[in-house]
C-alpha cells in the first residue's frame, strides 16, 4: 500500500520519505518504491535509467509480472524521444511478455505503445489496433493513434494519462497521415 501511495505522490511532485522507507521494507514494495524514485528523477530532468534497470532486477525475483510490465513500459516511454530504437525493442519485448502472461490491461498498453512507436517511423499499425480497449485510458490512447477525439478524461492514470494527453495536444493530423500512407 505504501508503494502504491508513493507512486501517486511522486506523480504529484511530492516524495514522502516515510512512505518510501515503509515501501522498502516489503519485498513487493521495494521494486515499486524504486520505480517511484525513477519517476521522480524523470520528472526532475535527471536520468532514471539506472533505477529502471534496478527495478527490472527486482521484478525478476517476484512471482507476479506486474512490476516488470510497469518498469518496461516506463523505460520505453522514457527512451522513446531519446533512443527510439531501444524503445521499439523494449516495446516488442513488453508485447511478447504481456501476451504470454495474460495481463489484459498491460497487453493493451503494450500494443498501444508498440503502435505509437511504429507509427512514429511511418509503419502501418492496423494489426496492433484491432482490439476493444477495456479502460478509458486505452480507449483514449487508441482514439488518439487513430486520429480521433476521445470522449473521456484521463484523470487518475498517472504518467500514462499525462503522456496520452500530450499526444492529444500534438494534434491528430500527424497520426492520420502516417497511419494510412
Amino acid at each position: 500500500m505504501a508503494a502504491a501511495l508513493l507512486s501517486a505522490w511522486t506523480l504529484k511532485d511530492r516524495f514522502p520519505e516515510a512512505l518510501f522507507r515503509e515501501a522498502l521494507a516489503h519485498p513487493d514494495g521495494r521494486g515499486l518504491a524504486l520505480l517511484a524514485l525513477a519517476h521522480r528523477r524523470w520528472r526532475r530532468g535527471e536520468d532514471p535509467v539506472p533505477l529502471f534497470k534496478e527495478v527490472l532486477k527486482e521484478a525478476r525475483r517476484l512471482p507476479n509480472p506486474y512490476l516488470h510490465h510497469l518498469a518496461l513500459s516506463s523505460l520505453a516511454l522514457y527512451l522513446w524521444p531519446r533512443a527510439p530504437r531501444k524503445a521499439q525493442a523494449l516495446s516488442q519485448h513488453l508485447l511478447y511478455h504481456t501476451h504470454k502472461t495474460g495481463f489484459l490491461v498491460h497487453l493493451e498498453v503494450a500494443r498501444l505503445l508498440r503502435a505509437q512507436l511504429l507509427l512514429e517511423t511511418g509503419e502501418r499499425v492496423d494489426h496492433l489496433l484491432g482490439f476493444a480497449p477495456s479502460l478509458p485510458l486505452t480507449r483514449a490512447w487508441k482514439a488518439a493513434l487513430q486520429g480521433q477525439e476521445a470522449a473521456e478524461g484521463l484523470e487518475g492514470y498517472g504518467i500514462l494519462g499525462r503522456w496520452v494527453r500530450r499526444l492529444w495536444r500534438r494534434g491528430a493530423a500527424w497520426t492520420r497521415a502516417r497511419q494510412w500512407s
